[in-house]
């Protein structure tokens, strides 16, 4: 028993002594004196025990883990690797008796030098450095913003500057030609001023003039002078009579330039703050698998995807026999494969729509394309790897011996739906897990990277789950029920693109409509417009960046996304 920095002897406890203990036994959990250890030490079943000193005790005493059960609060003593837990014995009978158990104590041997301690103590290494990783990448991101505001601010001042400037230069320029035309004005009246001024001047002189004769003249002098005057007013008259008929009155008035005036009258601002969520990515190193990567990073909106049509596939030596294409695949090559379920047949065609060949297959529901000329194929219960070059079956992987439903392969591993478990699987048939759906009517699926994407026509809704089968995220519409226009009862084909965006095709409504690869948008892609009707398959190649989709009854559209090139 610790008390304070000191450990008891426990036998001494037990014998009514106490006295400090000098060595610690992990397995028994109790500390011992020099002289109690001996006894410790030579009872047989008791050798194989690790004893530390108590200085050693104490640098692990927060890193000591319970070894009771919490439920049960009994030792723990075995270990199911079926279940990978460790059980006391009430655990093991209760819940675990029909699993294959092993003693705790023989599983951990070895554990010190085990390739899971290296392995944990490399994964708290590699998470160490992708912290210290993303803090960099969180230190550079703030400077980057830092430094992109100011060179906002900077150029803002500078539009600012240049708009003062020219607002300057115009004010200037009206001013100046204000100066200008209001001298020419005033030039014109002073030069018409100047000329009666003389008038005027003549006037006054004959009134003077006037003046003397009836001052000084005599009556013969002032009759004479009345009628020499006269002349001389009459042409006085008729000189300023014709100047004022020539008279120019001027006026000053400001013209605004209304498109200025509007301008600055509807101009809101001078411009917007746009943020853009970059595509660059941090890598994030996972020693908990080869090699793997996993990229974090902005995906692009469903809003910029913009599909151009590239070509059309007619299936023109069936025309005589009624189709009922219920999936589809583009390959690398731009081959098209195509299941005719009703007829039990591949059909494929090349990249320009010209008619390669025909492959039977009985009850095929779903193909996924595997490397540049081999795909995988769902028939009833079997699923086979089949060379589209050759038209052969290369083997069959599986027999399950129940209907299997939707396939895809991904990260060199396939998918497939079977009862209620999506069961991945190496190319040799060899499986790897089993994740349990909880859900029903679930029959196509999509992978893309560590997300695995399928719809339950029960719940209407598409689910995205990791690899564990935690659910990340998920998308309601009532359009995602069991399609009514099929004979059959098939679900809803998808696919997902380079991005993580999900595309599903909606038969009853003829259109095709793509999710955000985080749930939250969605929109429709493709509809009647398009050529749509009654779309029953869809498959998305990520090296040609192309869709392919094909209606219930015939072959309708090969899309190409420029934005992925």
């Amino acid at each position: 028993m610790a008390e304070g920095t000191t450990v008891s002897c426990e036998p001494c406890v037990y014998n009514g002594l106490s006295k400090s203990a000098q060595i610690w036994c992990n397995d028994c959990g109790e500390g011992f004196c020099d002289e109690c250890v001996k006894g410790h030490n030579i009872t047989k079943l008791l050798r194989s025990h690790h004893l530390i000193s108590i200085t050693d005790y104490w640098q692990i005493t927060e890193l000591l883990f319970d070894e009771k059960c919490e439920q049960h609060k009994e030792p723990y003593e075995f270990f199911c690797s079926q279940h990978d837990a460790i059980l006391c014995l009430n655990c093991f009978k209760n819940s675990h008796n029909t699993c294959k158990i092993s003693k705790l104590s023989e599983v951990a041997k070895g554990s010190k030098t085990s390739t899971a301690l290296t392995d944990l103590e490399n994964q708290i290494q590699s998470t160490k450095q992708n912290l210290a990783k993303y803090h960099e990448e969180e230190d550079t991101s703030k400077t980057d913003l830092k430094q992109q505001e100011q060179s906002i601010r900077d150029e803002v001042c500078n539009i600012r500057r240049k708009l003062n400037n020219q607002l300057d230069e115009l004010q200037e320029n009206l001013l100046r030609d204000l100066e200008l035309k209001y001298d020419n004005c005033t030039k014109h009246v002073n030069d018409y001023c100047s000329a009666n001024d003389i008038k005027v001047d003549d006037i006054k002189a004959l009134h003077k003039r006037i003046s003397n004769l009836k001052m000084y003249a005599s009556e013969k002098q002032v009759f004479i002078g009345i009628r020499h005057i006269g002349n001389i007013l009459l042409k006085q008259k008729q000189e300023v009579r014709k100047n004022f008929s020539k008279h120019k009155r001027f006026s000053l008035k400001l013209k605004v330039n209304d498109n200025v005036l509007s301008l600055l009258l509807e101009l809101k601002s001078l411009g917007d703050i746009v943020v853009r969520e970059m595509s660059d990515t941090v890598m994030f190193n996972d020693h908990s698998k080869k090699q793997a990567q996993h990229d974090i990073q902005k995906n692009i909106s469903i809003n910029e995807i913009n599909l151009k049509f590239h070509n059309s596939v007619e299936i023109t030596h069936l025309r005589d026999t009624k189709l009922s294409l219920t999936a589809c695949a583009i390959l690398p090559t731009k081959h098209c494969v195509f299941v005719d379920n009703k007829n039990g047949k591949l059909i494929i065609h090349n990249e320009d729509g010209k008619f390669i060949g025909v492959m039977r297959l009985n009850e095929i529901f779903d193909i996924t394309p595997i490397g540049s000329s081999m795909i995988g194929v769902v028939t009833d219960s079997e699923v086979k790897i089949v060379d589209i070059n050759t038209k052969e079956i290369v083997k069959t992987i599986i027999d399950y011996g129940f209907p299997v439903w939707g396939i895809c392969y991904e990260n060199e591993k396939l998918y497939c739906m079977h009862n209620r478990n999506i069961n991945i699987f190496d190319l040799d048939g060899t499986v790897s897990k089993y994740i349990p759906v909880e859900y029903a009517d679930v029959y196509n699926l999509a992978v893309h990277k560590d997300h695995i994407y399928f719809i339950s026509l029960t719940t209407k809704t598409l689910y995205a789950i990791d690899h564990s089968g935690k659910q990340l995220w998920t998308f309601h519409d009532n359009r995602l029920q069991r399609p009514k226009c099929f004979l059959h009862s098939y679900s809803s084909s998808l696919d997902v693109d380079n991005h993580g965006n999900v595309f599903i095709v909606l038969p009853d409504y003829n259109q095709v409509i793509v999710i955000s690869s985080d749930g939250q948008q969605h929109r429709v892609i493709l509809d009647q417009l398009n050529n749509m009707n009654g779309p029953s398959g869809i498959s998305y190649c990520r090296e040609t960046y192309q869709l392919l989709v094909c209606n219930f009854t015939n072959i309708n559209s090969l899309m190409k996304n420029d934005l992925e090139g």
